[in-house]
């Protein structure tokens, strides 16, 4: 128990479990990826079309991370 207090975690605990309220796991390489796909000139052309009849498959994950029919969109720059 004294490791998740580490963690800065809200936890809560019963007589028999606890419970944690919030818990969010990040990944570096996509806040990475996130920012390179605004600077590769490609990509930035088909950002600028998203929501257009010019492109479907083109698509925003909820943190901000630009999809190709379901899959990440790595810029030509980080390769």
């Amino acid at each position: 128990m004294e490791n998740f207090k580490d963690l800065n975690l809200e936890v809560e605990l019963h007589r028999d479990h606890a419970s944690l309220s919030h818990l969010t796991i990040t990944n570096e390489l996509l806040k990475m990826v996130e920012k390179r796909q605004s600077d590769g000139p490609s990509l930035r052309h088909t950002i600028r079309l998203i929501g257009t009849d010019q492109t479907s498959d083109f698509k925003f994950r909820e943190d901000g991370v630009l999809k190709f029919k379901g899959r990440v969109c790595v810029s030509m720059m980080m390769s």
